[in-house]
C-alpha cells in the first residue's frame, strides 16, 4: 500500500515526493570524471588529467553542475588555471558568473591575468566584466605602499591593456581618463609610455 500511494503521489503531486524518491541525474555521469572534477579543487593536475576533463566538458558542459560552487571556482582558479578557463568558456551563465566572480575576488596578478587574456581571446567574457576588471587592477595597484610592487603590478596591467586591445578585444578609448593617467603616473615604466603613446595616438 506504502509503494502504491508513493506512486500515486508523484503522478498527482510530483512535488510532495522526498528526495529519496526523485531521480539523481549524477548517476548519468562516470564517477572517475566527477572525481577528479572534485580533485582539481584540491590539487594541481597533471596535463593529460586537464586534457581529459577538457573533452569531457566540451562534450557536456552540464557535467560542471554537480560540482560547481563559489569555493570550487575558487580552488581552480588558484590550482588550475588552464582547467579553469576551459571551465569559463564552457559553462552556462550561471556557473560562468561563479567564476567570474572569483576571478574578481582575487588579487591582480599574472595566473589571474592570463586566465582574463586567454578568456577574452575567445569572447567568453559577458561585456561588463573586462571594464570592471580593469578598472579593479587599477584601483589594486594604486592601493599598494611598496614602490616595487607597485611598479610591478603597474607593468603587467599596462602589458595586458597592451594585450587585450592588440587583439581587439576592448577599445581604449572606453578607458582613456582612468587609463592615460594611471601612464602618467607610472611615466618612468617602457610599458606604460608604450601604453600612453597608444591612447594619444586615438587623438
Amino acid at each position: 500500500m506504502q509503494s502504491n500511494k508513493v506512486n500515486q503521489d508523484f503522478i498527482l503531486f510530483p512535488t510532495i515526493i522526498p528526495p529519496k524518491y526523485l531521480f539523481d541525474y549524477s548517476i548519468c555521469y562516470d564517477p572517475v570524471i566527477l572525481d577528479q572534477l572534485y580533485l582539481a579543487s584540491q590539487t594541481i593536475l597533471d596535463e593529460q588529467m586537464v586534457k581529459s576533463l577538457e573533452t569531457q566538458i566540451n562534450n557536456d558542459p552540464k557535467i560542471l553542475n554537480h560540482v560547481i560552487s563559489s569555493e570550487f571556482c575558487n580552488k581552480v582558479i588558484d590550482l588550475n588555471p588552464t582547467l579553469a578557463t576551459i571551465c569559463i568558456l564552457t559553462s552556462e551563465n550561471t556557473n560562468q558568473q561563479l567564476f567570474c566572480d572569483e576571478l574578481l575576488k582575487k588579487a591582480t596578478d599574472i595566473q589571474i591575468m592570463e586566465i582574463c587574456l586567454q578568456v577574452a581571446k575567445q569572447n567568453g567574457f559577458p561585456s561588463f566584466f573586462l571594464q570592471i576588471y580593469i578598472n579593479q587592477c587599477i584601483k589594486h595597484c594604486e592601493s599598494l605602499h611598496d614602490p616595487l610592487a607597485k611598479d610591478r603590478i603597474a607593468r603587467m596591467v599596462c602589458l595586458f591593456l597592451l594585450s587585450l586591445s592588440k587583439l581587439q578585444k576592448i577599445d581604449l578609448r572606453d578607458f582613456s581618463i582612468e587609463c592615460q593617467s594611471f601612464c602618467l603616473q607610472y611615466a618612468k615604466l617602457k610599458e606604460a609610455v608604450t601604453l600612453y603613446k597608444l591612447f594619444k595616438s586615438f587623438e
